[in-house]
């Protein structure tokens, strides 16, 4: 990917780390074939570095055009894009990529595939679908209960029961999946229903519900939100047969706002 820079003033302009001299609102490329400079002489180059500070020139690609930190960040083997760093290309030699940290969540220019990063360390992706920021990482609560007679009651986030208890989340997410399983034992149900729930402060709202069909039950297009304190929980409904050893999986992202 070729490296242009480009004159911004109506001033001869001298770079004297590349032996440059720059007529008024010219354009001049810098790096890319033919040429023997290479990215590290660009970024190395303090007199380059000092007129991108200056924003008397800028960086262009032959189609965007950068200046100011922008244009320095663009000195890198990453081909260059208007609003995000597209990385599908090959590169001439391998690079550590740089996700952009943020505070709350971009809301301008938003596409798939686009990431971001938080103050904690978070690496969150634009999901078009759900239109929100969600993290890469997935979270996995396990609910489930010990039986063979298990109907009408809440199933157990390790060993608690109880219907002021469950996944208390500590930051803003969103549900996004659910697996169910059913053992298939002594002829218990293969059917089964199921309510996910969420707690908050002593209101409990019914979120969405599930019935599993052949002892099993998938889903991957939720979207329910939780905030900050917010407790999922999962009952087991009391109508039908008794079900045996369910168990129940949430997948959680967090969300980023």
């Amino acid at each position: 990917m070729e490296r242009y820079v480009k004159n911004l003033t109506d001033q001869p302009i001298l770079i004297t780390g590349l032996g440059i001299t720059l007529a008024a609102s010219s354009t001049e490329q810098i790096y890319g074939q033919g040429l023997g400079t290479t990215l590290d002489d660009l970024r190395n180059c303090d007199s380059l570095m000092d007129l991108l500070d200056a924003e008397d020139i800028a960086i262009t690609d032959g189609v965007n055009e950068f200046t100011g930190q922008k244009a320095k960040d663009s000195l890198s083997p990453m081909p260059l894009h208007a609003t995000t760093q597209d990385i599908t290309e090959p590169v001439d030699f391998p690079v550590p990529i740089k996700i952009p940290v943020v505070e709350t969540a971009p809301t301008e220019n938003l596409s798939s595939g686009q990431l971001c990063m938080d103050n904690n360390g978070i690496v969150y992706t634009y999901d078009p679908i759900r239109t929100k920021w969600v993290s890469i990482d997935r979270t996995r609560p396990v609910f489930s209960e010990d039986g063979l007679n298990v109907t009408g009651e809440w199933l157990r986030l390790g060993y608690a029961k109880h219907g002021k208890v469950g996944f208390k989340v500590k930051r803003p997410s969103t549900i996004v999946g659910v697996s169910a399983e059913l053992a298939d034992l002594q002829n218990r149900t293969a059917t089964k229903g199921f309510i996910i729930r969420k707690l908050s402060g002593d209101v409990n709202t019914d979120l969405f519900n599930f019935s599993t069909v052949d002892y099993t039950y998938m889903a991957t297009n939720l979207n329910y939100d939780l905030d900050v304190g917010e407790i999922a929980q999962v009952w087991c409904v009391n109508q039908g047969a008794h079900c045996a050893f369910p168990t129940v999986i949430l997948e959680l992202s967090w969300r980023l706002v």
